[in-house]
């Protein structure tokens, strides 16, 4: 009922605003006697397809669903409150980010986590454990990440610099069918996970 009410005032708001500046103001006796909205420009996101706290991007459809969320690595919902979440997650299954900035640093924390927490140092080991078989064609991910880092599947990362921005971006990659982050932002992403 509230949002009928205030879907309504809005509504009206844009009638008057739409109106010519002659046919509002300054004539005796009018709603808005006094009242100049010849400068008024009404912004409503939600009424096109966004919020007032998400960008219209959360609702994008051409966009993979990755990238529309901010989450370039397709991380899934749980109960981790990571830093740079979007206000509100219009995804049922995925979390959304205020930025993507945010959706590289989750990444790249969880790969940090792999190696720190399960001994994981292969692009075998963090992809198995990223994309499980049940789910993934994983031998197929393995071998694109592995050869868009220059490694062999199986053979120990070293985790510097170089490696990290290509392991990121590669999974990137993998998860939309793109990667439209520029090597500036993968590592601020990076930076903001705690890798050196």
């Amino acid at each position: 009922m509230i949002r009928l009410l205030a879907l309504g005032g809005l509504a009206a708001g844009v009638w008057l605003a739409s109106r010519p500046a002659s046919a509002t103001a300054n004539k005796p006796g009018g709603l808005l006697d006094g009242f100049d909205l010849s400068g008024l420009k009404i912004d409503i996101p939600f009424l096109t397809g966004g919020s007032m706290e998400a960008p219209n991007q959360f609702y994008d459809k051409s966009l993979p669903r990755g990238i529309r969320n901010n989450n370039p690595g397709n991380i899934r919902k749980s109960g981790d409150a990571w830093q740079g979440l979007a206000d509100i997650q219009p995804d049922s299954a995925f979390f959304s980010f205020a930025d993507p900035v945010y959706g590289i640093r989750a990444l790249a924390k969880i790969i940090r986590n792999y190696r720190d927490r399960y001994g994981l140092h292969t692009v075998e080991g963090i992809i198995n454990r990223w994309a499980p078989p049940v789910e993934n064609n994983t031998g197929a991910y393995v071998n694109a990440v592995a050869a868009a880092v220059g490694v062999g599947p199986n053979q120990p990362l070293a985790f510097d610099a170089g490696q990290m921005r290509a392991l990121v971006s590669s999974i990137i990659q993998h998860e939309n069918g793109q990667q439209p982050y520029s090597a500036a932002t993968i590592d601020d992403g990076i930076a903001r996970a705690g890798w050196a």
